[in-house]
C-alpha cells in the first residue's frame, strides 16, 4: 500500500449570515431613489445587490470577531461515572500543531473523567495508522479513536475492531452531522470542526474587506475531501450568494505537494495583478506561500485569508504581514468535545451529531486584543468549557 500523509489541520457556530437591506439615501429624486429602485428590481429578480451583499458580509464578520461568551452543551447531560477506568486508544499525528492541541485537551478531559488514554503516533501514513488501530484491538481498548486521515482507508481494520466489540470514533474526517454513508461499519460517532461554516466566514471576510469586487483564488486539497469539500462549498456558495460578480477561481494542490508546488503556484497566481485575495483552506498551506508573496514584492497588494489560527499565522496577522484574517477553533476545546463523544459511547448514550464547537474570526479589528503568548484557549474568550463539560458529565455541580 502506498504511503499517504494526512493534511495539516485545519480548523457553537457563530458565523451567522444576517439577511436584510441597507437603506442608502432618502426616498425621492436623485441617486437615493435610483439606488432604491435598482434594489427593488434586484429583489424582485431574486438577486442581492453588491451593496447589500457587502452589508450582510460585514454583519457576519462583526459577529464572528467577538469572543464566545457562553458554553453550549452539545447534548443532554448524562452520568459519565461508569466509564471511569476504561481505555481510550487514540491514533493521531502528534507532530501536527493543531493535533497536539486536541491531544492536550483530551488528556485534560480524560484525567477529569478517570479514563486511561493511550496516544499512538500514526506519523501521518496509512500503514502506521493501520498498525495503530490493530494494536489498539490487540490491547483490548474500550474505544478506538481514528484522527485526521479518512476512515475509509481503514475499513478492514475498523471491521476487525467491530468484530472485537470495540467501537470506533473518528475526528476531523467530515463536517458535523449524521455519519455519511461512506463511513465504515464500526464507526459509531464523530467529532468535527464546522468546516462549511468556516468556509462561509472566509468568504464573508473577503467580500466585506474587498467591497464585493475583485479576483479571488481558493486553494484546496482534493485528497482531503471529507473536510475539504464542505469548506470549499461554504466558500463558493457564499460568493455566489453575496458577491456573484467577483471572480473566484479554485486550484487543487494535493497535501503531499504543498511544499513542492505551493511556492511556484503562488508566484504564478499573484503575477496576475487582478488577484487580490488568496484563500488557502489551511494555515499549513500558508507557510509555503508567504515567501513567494514577499519574493514578488506583493505583500502590500495581496491578502491571505485562511483557517486554523496557528501561532505562526496569528503572528503574521498581528504584524499586518499578508495574512489579513484567520478563522480558528480552540483545539483544546475540541479535545474536550471529543471526550464528550467518547464518554457518551462508553456509557451507551446516543452520540451527538454536532459537537457545537465555537469558531472565531481573527483580523485587524481584534488581533490587538489577543495575547499570542498566552495559552491558546484564551484566544477564544473566558468561557470555562472544562467546567461546562464536567457538569454535563455529572462530575461537578
Amino acid at each position: 500500500m502506498s504511503r499517504k500523509r494526512a493534511p495539516g489541520l485545519a480548523i457553537g457556530v457563530i458565523a451567522v449570515a444576517l439577511a436584510g437591506s441597507l437603506a442608502l439615501g432618502l426616498p425621492g429624486r436623485g441617486i437615493g431613489a435610483a439606488t432604491n429602485q435598482s434594489r427593488t428590481d434586484a429583489s424582485k429578480a431574486g438577486r442581492i445587490t453588491r451593496e447589500d451583499g457587502v452589508a450582510i458580509a460585514k454583519k457576519a464578520v462583526a459577529a464572528a470577531e467577538a469572543a464566545p461568551t457562553t458554553f453550549h452543551a452539545p447534548g443532554p447531560a448524562f452520568n459519565a461515572a461508569p466509564a471511569r477506568g476504561k481505555t481510550v486508544w487514540l491514533v493521531t499525528i502528534p507532530a501536527v500543531p493543531y493535533a497536539s492541541l486536541i491531544d492536550a485537551g483530551l488528556k485534560q478531559a480524560a484525567k477529569a473523567a478517570g479514563l486511561k488514554l493511550v496516544i499512538y503516533d500514526g506519523q501521518g501514513t496509512v500503514p502506521k495508522y493501520s498498525q495503530g488501530i490493530n494494536q489498539g484491538i490487540s490491547q483490548k481498548a474500550n474505544v478506538i479513536v481514528e484522527a485526521q486521515i479518512p476512515a475509509q482507508l481503514f475499513s478492514q481494520d475498523i471491521a476487525k475492531a467491530k468484530k472485537a466489540g470495540i467501537p470506533v470514533i473518528v475526528i476531523e474526517n467530515e463536517d458535523p452531522g449524521p455519519l455519511p454513508p461512506t463511513a465504515p461499519p464500526g464507526v459509531v460517532a464523530a467529532a468535527d470542526q464546522p468546516h462549511q461554516a468556516v468556509g462561509k466566514l472566509m468568504a464573508d471576510f473577503t467580500i466585506a474587506d474587498s467591497g464585493g469586487t475583485g479576483k479571488v483564488v481558493v486553494l484546496w486539497s482534493s485528497d482531503a475531501k471529507g473536510i475539504g469539500v464542505p469548506q470549499l462549498k461554504g466558500i463558493t456558495d457564499e460568493f455566489k450568494r453575496l458577491a456573484p460578480n467577483m471572480t473566484v477561481e479554485t486550484r487543487d494542490v494535493p497535501v503531499a505537494r504543498w511544499t513542492s508546488d505551493l511556492p511556484t503556484l503562488t508566484g504564478t497566481l499573484i503575477a496576475d495583478p487582478n488577484v487580490k485575495y488568496l484563500l488557502p483552506l489551511y494555515d499549513g498551506m500558508v507557510l509555503n506561500m508567504l515567501p513567494a508573496v514577499h519574493a514578488a514584492n506583493a505583500q502590500d497588494r495581496v491578502k491571505i485569508v485562511s483557517f486554523n489560527a496557528l501561532p505562526a499565522m496569528m503572528t503574521s496577522l498581528s504584524k499586518g504581514d499578508v495574512v489579513a484574517a484567520d478563522v480558528g477553533t480552540s483545539g483544546q476545546q475540541l479535545g474536550w468535545a471529543l471526550a464528550d463523544q467518547i464518554l457518551r459511547v462508553l456509557t451507551h448514550h446516543k452520540p451527538v451529531l454536532n459537537i457545537q464547537l465555537p469558531i472565531r474570526l481573527f483580523d485587524g479589528h481584534n488581533i490587538g486584543s489577543i495575547n499570542l503568548s498566552a495559552p491558546q484557549p484564551t484566544w477564544y474568550g473566558n468561557v470555562n468549557f472544562a467546567a461546562g463539560y464536567e457538569k454535563l458529565w455529572g462530575l461537578k455541580k
